[in-house]
């Protein structure tokens, strides 16, 4: 019976993909459970999506992390602007171009600035040759200027005070809480599934955040934005070079290498974190379920525990989901980045496919490019 079943479904799938009527602009995923269980607001899985959100232990909708006209007046949500990249990020870059080790650990083997460093603090007139000279601004004012300022606004974003707090840690490296802390507090207790639910979808919102078209393309072009100022600085940085007789350095790679650990630092530690924390729960659901006896004077096909624990199971197998193809900051569009992924092609391919899939969509670097 399982395996018709299966071929069955396989057969629905491979017609779905051949059919000339598919929508080009709908996810194969969302395609696929149409075909399963019908569209996503209506019949079971409308109840399901329902019933998951009255819960609140799967991620939070957009309108309650992401300010827009319709939903600025939440009394419930204090708002605060976000710098989508990161300030300090500029900071621990030149601690980068001076000592040269990454936020993964490891050491470039690309040359680096040393002393040269101070050189983005002070105005091109004092150091650079023609016709580099004339520049106003030291790099370093020009790039900060990129981050988010009055000079340039275009891209800063108006979020959720909870999901800025968490989106700061998270760049940082840092989870919410130590295994001791975790610990401490039960997280492992189905007891305290709701609170643990919580911590888990506050790490996963703010990747569904970073996600968003808006905010990914301005991260992108934030960091585009600084690249150019870097070619620039790089330029008149290896004219004086070499005026003096030494090797030319890439500032611009540099800056690429740099962010590439960045971001597989954060997705990396976020997406371990979180699986850490959902295993356990898992397990002890499992081991629920088939501890469980029911009463047998019961008129009803379920009771109340069981349902509990069912829903436990649905609420954790999402947010596993979630975890497993939303924690990605896509890194397609970088000036001097070959790859979408700055996760090392030799670790666990958890998302290549919903990400390639989304890929193939129409993107404002198209539209833009220029």
């Amino acid at each position: 019976m399982i395996a018709s079943r299966l071929f069955l479904w396989g057969l629905g799938v491979q017609t779905l993909l051949a059919s000339p009527s598919r929508d080009p602009d709908m996810d194969l995923t969302e395609e696929i459970m149409q075909l399963l269980l019908g569209p996503k607001n209506e019949g079971i899985r409308g109840q399901i999506r329902e019933d998951a959100l009255a819960r609140g232990n799967t991620p939070t909708s957009r309108p309650r992390l992401v300010a827009t006209e319709e939903t600025i007046e939440f009394g419930d949500t204090l708002w605060i602007v976000d710098r989508v990249l990161e300030p300090q990020t500029i900071i621990h870059f030149f601690e980068f171009t001076w000592n040269g080790r990454l936020p993964n650990g490891k050491y470039t083997e690309l040359p680096l600035l040393g002393d040269d460093m101070e050189l983005v603090t002070e105005p091109y007139s004092e150091w650079a040759p023609a016709p580099f000279d004339k520049h106003p601004e030291p790099a370093a004012v020009e790039i900060m200027a990129r981050i988010g300022s009055g000079h340039d606004s275009g891209r800063l974003q108006i979020i959720s005070k909870d999901l800025h707090a968490m989106k700061s840690r998270l760049w940082e490296g840092i989870m919410p809480l130590s295994q001791r802390r975790l610990d401490e507090r039960g997280a492992n207790d189905l007891r305290n599934f709701t609170y643990t639910s919580q911590l888990v979808t506050q790490i996963i919102n703010v990747f569904h955040y970073l996600n968003e078209p808006d905010v990914r393309y301005a991260l992108r072009d934030t960091y585009n934005l600084i690249y150019d100022h870097l070619e620039t600085f790089e330029k008149a940085l290896n004219a004086k070079r070499a005026q003096e007789s030494l090797p030319s350095i890439s500032v611009t790679a540099l800056w690429a290498e740099y962010m590439r650990s960045q971001y597989e630092v954060i997705e990396n530690r976020a997406h371990t974190w979180v699986l850490q924390v959902l295993r356990p729960l898992k397990k002890k659901v499992l081991a629920a379920l088939r501890g469980h006896q029911q009463d047998q004077l019961m008129v009803a096909e379920y009771d109340e525990i069981q349902w509990k624990l069912t829903n436990m199971w649905q609420d954790l197998s999402e947010n596993t989901a979630h975890a497993d193809w939303g924690i990605f900051i896509p890194m397609d569009g970088y000036k001097g980045c070959t790859s979408p992924s700055a996760t090392p092609v030799t670790s666990p391919p958890r998302r290549t496919l919903p990400l390639m899939a989304r890929s193939q969509s129409p993107s404002r670097q198209t539209q833009t490019a220029g």
